[in-house]
């Protein structure tokens, strides 16, 4: 063999890498494209089954599943699973036993399966079912409502593929916040509509009764001035009857009431035109005391001749239920508010936050850059990504870096010695610590270094929301 050969030969070799390089990234940017997409269309869900139900479909996109079922299980600590949601009959009352891929994926792994029947919870399960997996994927959704798992079917062996298996896991801790925060805001809609309910059956109650019962009985002459009332029985009333003798509705009302010109305009015209008054409700104001609301209900009355004489009807004090209404109308008002605040609560804060807030990944792995970057863009962060602990200190402009989010395992640099080096050039921004580790493990050492919190991964996007949140408002 000649050396131009050899030459050739390692010339070819290293196309070939760089041709299988290029793919990767060409399929990480296609599969991050699907990602935003999918999280764009669930952004717009109003209810549980139709966020799972555009999830699973863009799911199918990223994976080429045929089949999925979502499972839950009757209670907390239930180790039997059922299905909430299938795409075919075979799967909708399947009934499965928790084993050890269930447990892995209700630990927030993505499990891959090959050969699904060498597993137990394949291994029960039918054979019609057995059939659809010729490969699947298992993960867990967590919400506020408990956790979920989904499976997704392929009838092909090897179907999943590593890349698919990682955009899943991108994508569930950004399904999963979505989720909760829908759960959340259906709770908050199912309580405003609770609530407006009851006001309506509490005001429909209250109306029945006040058609069948009053206080007093009262009469007005012809130029509908009060000319007489029944004893009042309303202790808190006493002096009721004196303060309305020789007065016109008008001329008792109270400042407030005076103002509502169209209800007065109408009431008059009812008057003029002789019509019976049903449920006419006005403030009462009374010297040197708070004014009192009074429901009346009369008909015009005649002599003999057919001459005009005036109204005659009954009355009933309404303060208590008014005021029980106006304080019944305010909580709705509240928790109506505290809704419509709900839904832009996140972009306010991130507004607030990040408006100007420069966020620097130090992070080895690209997997994990990618989905960190997504959540971070996602949260309104402006943001940069260095691969190695010696490009984040001759990073650019360092000094007007508003947080940094530093990767402990680095192979030039630990997150500690770069954290340390950074506080020896008096830089103060505040730098949060990414590993695999727990707190126990490491926390002594990230203190230690200058570092000024903690996330484990693989990151989620509340978690990274908080964290933030806390060190750039403070």
């Amino acid at each position: 063999m000649q050396p131009n050969d050899l030459d050739n030969e390692g010339l070819q070799e290293k196309l070939l890498d760089l041709l299988r390089r290029n793919d990767q990234v060409q399929q990480q940017q296609t599969d991050a494209a699907a990602l935003l997409d999918i999280m764009q269309v669930t952004g717009s869900a109003q209810s549980r089954t139709e966020l799972l139900t555009t999830l699973l479909q863009g799911l199918q996109v990223l994976t080429g599943h045929q089949h999925v079922a979502v499972l839950e299980r009757s209670s907390e600590l239930s180790l039997i699973w059922t299905s909430s949601f299938a795409s075919t009959n075979v799967l909708v009352n399947s009934v499965w036993q928790s084993g050890q891929v269930f447990e892995r994926a209700l630990n927030g792994d993505v499990v891959a399966l090959f050969k699904p029947e060498q597993v137990d919870e394949f291994r029960q399960q039918e054979r019609d079912i057995c059939e659809l997996a010729g490969s699947a994927l298992v993960f867990g959704l967590e919400s506020v409502a408990g956790v979920s798992l989904v499976v997704l079917f392929h009838a092909e062996k090897n179907s999943f593929t590593p890349n698919q298996k990682e955009a899943v896991r991108r994508l569930k801790p950004m399904a999963e916040q979505r989720l909760q925060n829908l759960e959340y805001d259906l709770k908050l809609r199912d309580l405003v509509a609770r609530r407006t309910n009851e006001l309506r059956h509490s005001q429909k109650r209250l109306a029945c009764f006040a058609r069948t019962s009053s206080d007093w009985f009262w009469e007005v002459d012809e130029e509908f001035r009060f000319s007489y009332t029944s004893k009042l029985d309303d202790n808190e009333l006493p002096e009721l009857r004196g303060n309305l003798y020789g007065k016109t509705i008008m001329e008792l009302r109270t400042a407030t009431e005076s103002q509502n010109l169209n209800k007065w305009f109408a009431v008059t015209r009812t008057f003029q035109e002789r019509q019976p008054i049903r449920g006419f409700e006005f403030e009462l104001a009374l010297p040197k005391r708070n004014p009192v609301w009074i429901r009346i209900n009369g008909e015009p009355f005649y002599s003999e001749q057919g001459v005009f004489l005036g109204y005659r009807g009954t009355a009933k004090n309404i303060s208590l239920r008014k005021s029980q209404d106006r304080q019944l109308s305010q909580q709705i008002q509240q928790v109506s508010n505290r809704s419509k605040l709900i839904e832009h609560d996140t972009e306010n804060v991130l507004a607030d936050v990040s408006q100007a807030s420069h966020v620097l990944l130090v992070d080895d792995c690209e997997s994990s850059q990618m989905i960190t970057q997504l959540m971070l863009v996602n949260l309104g962060y402006t943001t940069s990504v260095v691969e190695s602990g010696v490009k984040a200190l001759n990073f650019d402009d360092l000094e007007s870096v508003d947080a940094v989010l530093m990767d402990l395992e680095m192979p030039d640099m630990s997150g500690e010695e770069v954290s340390r080096a950074m506080r020896d050039k008096g830089l103060t921004m505040p730098i949060l610590a990414l590993t695999g580790c727990s707190f126990g493990e490491r926390g002594e050492q990230v203190a230690a270094s200058g570092m000024n919190g903690f996330i484990e991964k693989p990151v989620r996007l509340n978690v990274l929301q908080q964290e933030l949140g806390q060190l750039l408002t403070n």
